[in-house]
């Protein structure tokens, strides 16, 4: 647009600089009431059964790290959807890991699901059921790269955050995601099933190095995916595992643990401290 005169027309700079500053306080403002909608919809997940949060003990991050360190390479991106530089499995030794930490969560939440801990230790109907640990890799990200939308084999699966060079705020004001109302540079997220015809529901988890040592358990049928990230030269770290249950043959899901309609909307619950 042009002026009489021929000169460019251009926004006085006080009023552009004003509507610059409101759109960033519009977009601060947006950011943070969706970190508190994806906290509180993380939470309906761990109340209606379908998520672990927890945050893992020195102890057991000092033995994961020795696990990375120390296992020969044999490198797991052929069996993985997972666009990554680098993924190798790693070895739990002594099945120490298992026995310490996951063998508790699998059967926390295998028998959450109220079915399944009526037909075991009331009815009666089935033997206890007895989970193993059948794969666990170390995933190396640079920037750019992604997992793809998945799901796991096996009965439970989990993603453990080994490191994170970033934060998820610097992040999502990237250009690329800074006039998003849905900004997902570096996140983690869920994706779920809302029942009938009213498509899905993305449950982003936002991280950042206070995240390292966190682990999300959950049930392996669960779609997710990893979003990349941009502007740092560090790799993202993070160990992931399937656990099954065992003599029911190779990677068998078990009986159903997920609900037909697992919407956010079902539940009002204080968000998890994250």
């Amino acid at each position: 647009m042009s002026s009489q005169t021929g000169r460019e027309w251009k926004m006085p700079a006080i009023v552009e600089e004003m509507n610059g500053e409101k759109h960033r306080e519009e977009q601060k403002r947006s950011t943070e009431e969706q970190h508190i909608i994806h906290k509180e919809n993380l939470a309906v997940m761990h109340y209606s059964g379908l998520l672990v949060d927890v945050r893992l003990a020195d102890e057991g991050m000092n033995f994961l790290w020795d696990s990375i360190n120390n296992t020969p390479k044999n490198d797991a991106r052929p069996d993985l959807v997972a666009n990554n530089s680098g993924a190798k499995y790693i070895h739990d030794m002594d099945n120490t890991f298992y026995k310490n930490v996951l063998a508790h969560w699998s059967e926390y939440l295998f028998y959450k699901n109220w079915n399944n801990y009526y037909d075991t230790h009331i009815a009666k109907k089935v033997p206890v059921q007895e989970f193993v640990l059948k794969e666990l890799w170390v995933n190396h990200q640079k920037q750019h790269e992604f997992n793809p939308p998945h799901n796991h084999r096996g009965t439970f699966s989990f993603v453990i955050f080994m490191k994170i060079p970033y934060h998820w705020k610097e992040q999502h004001a990237l250009p690329i995601s800074e006039y998003s109302n849905n900004p997902c540079a570096s996140d983690f997220q869920f994706i779920l099933p809302t029942g009938g015809d009213h498509g899905l529901n993305t449950i982003n988890i936002h991280l950042s190095s206070d995240d390292e040592g966190r682990m999300l358990f959950f049930p392996s049928r669960i779609t997710h995916q990893v979003f990349p990230f941009y502007n740092c030269e560090e790799e993202r770290i993070t160990i992931s595992g399937n656990i099954m249950i065992k003599n029911s043959g190779d990677y068998q899901t078990g009986p159903d643990s997920t609900p037909d309609d697992i919407s956010p909307l079902r539940f009002n619950v204080d968000a998890n401290e994250y």
